[in-house]
């Protein structure tokens, strides 16, 4: 904003000068980044109208960019346990992409946070996962572990299922057969991981297990769907598991997976009061 902007006081930003800001942002971002950030821009506005320093708020004159709805790909449990199935463990690489696919889809981490864990960062008997770090990757050579993460809502700490430890504690044990050494828990090398590493794993060995391959990021959606569709898990706990900063993100991208919800809770309504019956009602009124 400060860099489109430069200088120019707020009463000397037109109309004409916002609406090239809008169609910048829509060309550099996607459509719900550009709408956040627009939305940065009329909240600004509202705060110097209120100081008094412009008479109207053009951004909101001008606009905000309409949501756009997302679409969503991830694996049933069905594909993830043909997928999993797949894979021989008796392999060392293979037991190792069995662990880092089984490892996003149970937690639902993002695949930088994921590729960026230290083993330091698990508490195996406490049965829980810190997220703090992620990771910058140029090549096996130049990277850079980071305690910045993409919001302060991402810092979180997930809890693990029983299977899910047993996993982990599998691989741990796995890694000793190459060294000691290992802190970072997705590495087969010692050394870390990159996005385009997990994407080409799952083009790969999707297409030997006969499933649709999706993108890594879809491994968290995967995650979210697995929570809704077989737990009904509240909105609320899916923005805290997965780090979303406002429930509004949380709601936007999942809330048309959970379509009969309307229909769960008016079920649950019934036989909730106790009262007397229509027919005794009737009765009563007709002895009087």
């Amino acid at each position: 904003m400060k860099e489109f902007f430069g200088k120019k006081k707020p009463k000397d930003i037109t109309i004409f000068d916002i609406t090239r800001y809008k169609n910048f942002l829509l060309e550099k971002y996607s459509k719900n980044g550009a709408r956040k950030k627009m939305g940065y821009l009329i909240t600004v506005f509202n705060s110097i109208r209120n100081y008094g320093l412009v008479r109207d708020n053009l951004a909101q004159k001008v606009g905000n960019i309409p949501l756009e709805k997302i679409d969503i790909d991830y694996w049933t449990t069905e594909e993830f346990e043909k997928f999993i199935n797949s894979l021989d463990r008796s392999d060392y690489f293979e037991h190792f992409i069995f662990t880092m696919i089984w490892l996003y889809f149970f937690t639902g981490m993002r695949v930088s946070e994921g590729l960026a864990l230290y083993w330091e960062d698990i508490d195996l008997e406490k049965k829980k996962l810190s997220i703090s770090h992620n990771l910058d990757f140029a090549n096996k050579n130049n990277w850079e572990r980071k305690n910045k993460l993409k919001t302060e809502k991402s810092k979180r700490v997930i809890s693990l299922d029983d299977t899910t430890i047993e996993v982990l504690k599998d691989w741990k044990e796995r890694q000793k057969e190459l060294s000691e050494k290992f802190e970072f828990v997705l590495s087969y090398d010692l050394t870390p991981n990159d996005a385009h590493f997990v994407r080409d794993m799952l083009t790969k060995y999707s297409k030997r297990a006969g499933v649709r391959r999706i993108q890594a990021k879809a491994l968290r959606h995967s995650h979210a769907s697995l929570l809704i569709n077989e737990y009904n898990v509240t909105p609320l706990l899916i923005q805290k598991r997965l780090g979303h900063t406002d429930i509004r993100t949380t709601l936007g991208i999942y809330s048309h997976l959970y379509p009969n919800a309307d229909e769960e809770i008016t079920g649950q309504l019934k036989n909730l009061i106790n009262f007397d019956s229509f027919e005794k009602n009737k009765t009563d009124n007709n002895i009087l």
